[in-house]
């Protein structure tokens, strides 16, 4: 099993790459850096939720398709099974 660092990084990795995204186009539309998206990639730093919030809004998926790990689950999900994240605000 990869550590969460690294699973974060392939998820963002492929889904940029779904869009057609360069590193420097996803940076300009997230107002991040390049330099700091190729290393979320790598799994060398972890980011920010507020750094994830911005890459899940400019890659058009929820925040938890990053965090959650979709390779443990059956297919089939029931209500009281689902996950979710309790946010404060």
């Amino acid at each position: 099993m990869l550590p969460e660092n690294i699973t974060i990084g392939l998820k963002i990795r492929k889904r940029r790459g779904d869009f057609g995204f360069s590193l420097r186009g996803l940076a300009k539309k997230t107002n991040l850096t390049a330099s700091f998206l190729s290393q979320i990639e790598r799994g060398i730093i972890s980011p920010s939720l507020n750094s994830l919030r911005k890459i899940a809004e400019a890659l058009e998926v929820p925040l938890l398709y990053f965090l959650s790990d979709t390779s443990k689950r059956s297919p089939i999900v029931r209500a009281d099974a689902r996950p979710y994240m309790d946010l404060e605000h």
